[in-house]
């Protein structure tokens, strides 16, 4: 028999340690460009990595101007991100975040909201300490990519859906589409004003170098079948 696990035990153990640097991935790269634009003159804004890992993403919103603060459910990690230069603190994104109301200017949810059970509280929360009009990116999977499409044609599982725990498993428990979280969003007070994916994957069974460029690029004009969701929003 399988032996079961309760949520916290899932989270504060080493769930996804992903070995590829995760800074050197697309998405990211198009999520700080978007938080580059928002402090074009790198004034230090304060800004809250909702699930800061290590620190090492925190670090590069530094190199922006940012005065980064993170918080993370797992203590190692917290000590990590600290000895990085980052502010960091134990909390849990799925409980009221240990922060006040209109603490900062600016908040990443990098690839978390997939984790959360109550995602209409984390939203809230992420509304609750945002100054009006500071802004909030969001990072996901797009369960409505290409690749997931033709996936489910041959009736396949989604990448990133998960029916249960195991050593390679992420811990997903939330889908989102482009159209879900952007509805989600506007329910909680902001206003939607960038979206983009980190590439288009096409069904192909081997990598193809030739066609990585216009994957990136396509990402940007037909994100709502893009492998990742990326979305920018203003706290009105």
């Amino acid at each position: 028999m399988v032996k079961g696990r309760s949520v916290e035990e899932w989270y504060s153990g080493d769930y996804n340690q992903d070995s590829m640097n995760k800074a050197v991935h697309i998405y990211w790269q198009k999520a700080f460009g978007i938080l580059k634009r928002f402090n074009r003159e790198r004034r230090p804004l304060k800004l809250l990595d909702i699930g800061c890992d290590d620190g090492v993403l925190s670090s590069r919103l530094k190199s922006l101007g940012y005065d980064v603060y993170g918080m993370d459910i797992r203590k190692k990690e917290v000590v990590l991100a600290r000895k990085l230069g980052i502010k960091a603190v134990v909390g849990n994104a799925e409980k009221r975040f240990p922060f006040r109301e209109c603490s900062f200017d600016a908040a990443l949810a990098g690839d978390i909201i997939e984790h959360i059970f109550d995602t209409d509280f984390f939203i809230g929360e992420a509304s609750r300490i945002l100054k009006p009009g500071g802004l909030l990116v969001v990072t996901t999977p797009n369960l409505a990519s290409l690749s997931n499409r033709v996936r489910l044609m041959f009736g396949k599982i989604p990448v990133g859906s998960e029916i249960r725990l195991g050593k390679d498993m992420a811990g997903h428990i939330r889908n989102y589409t482009f159209p879900a979280l952007e509805r989600q969003l506007r329910e909680h007070g902001f206003a939607v004003v960038k979206k983009v994916s980190s590439n288009v994957m096409f069904p192909v069974r081997y990598n193809v170098p030739v066609l990585t460029p216009l994957a990136v690029k396509l990402g940007d004009y037909v994100s709502n079948i893009g492998s990742h969701i990326i979305i920018a929003a203003r706290k009105v």
